[in-house]
């Protein structure tokens, strides 16, 4: 694939895992203990 759409698809399987990320952590304890 083109160099521009490889590019492209990293960064939103980037910006899905720090979307998943942040509401993983904004989650009650209850349904996501904290690793941290």
């Amino acid at each position: 694939p083109p160099l521009k759409a490889l590019c492209r698809s990293e960064i939103e399987a980037l910006l899905d895992k720090a979307a998943r990320e942040i509401a993983r952590r904004q989650a009650p304890p209850a349904q996501a203990p904290k690793t941290e």
